[in-house]
């Protein structure tokens, strides 16, 4: 349960930041654009969810019984899912009939933050790994 609650809130977090790192690089490339607290709040809500969505969907990565490669694969297209969804309803890109180019780099840009988040998080284990490896090292000695 604990570690359930740690990856809900590190989602949250991670999806609250990721939000506001987009909107303040779209804010600058389009300086005339104009955002009002409802925009805002319904990003704040989409971000919060999609990053605990996010979270609860890491712990597949606690299964034994798959293939890592079979957990990514399945990850990432439940994230994928989950983004197209809050796309939708927060407007995040154009219809994919009418702009199929700008679908595409929306997706393309969902892949590159995705590959972001995971080499980050992937770094951090791999620290975790090896902090635990010195520990039981000394404690041989």
């Amino acid at each position: 349960m604990k570690k359930t609650f740690q990856y809900i809130l590190l989602g949250a977090l991670i999806g609250l930041s990721t939000s506001y790192i987009i909107i303040t690089i779209t804010l600058l490339l389009n300086p005339t654009r104009v955002m009002n607290g409802s925009d805002l709040l319904l990003g704040c809500i989409l971000a919060i969810s999609l990053g605990v969505g996010c979270g609860l969907m890491s712990l597949i990565f606690y299964l034994d019984r798959w293939p890592y490669g079979v957990k990514l694969g399945i990850h990432y297209i439940v994230i994928l899912a989950l983004v197209l969804i809050c796309g939708k309803i927060g407007g995040w890109y154009e219809n994919p009939v009418d702009q199929p180019i700008s679908f595409i780099l929306f997706i393309v840009l969902q892949f590159i933050i995705y590959l972001m988040i995971f080499a980050v998080v992937y770094w951090m284990d791999l620290r975790d790994i090896d902090s635990i490896n010195k520990k039981l090292k000394r404690r041989k000695i």
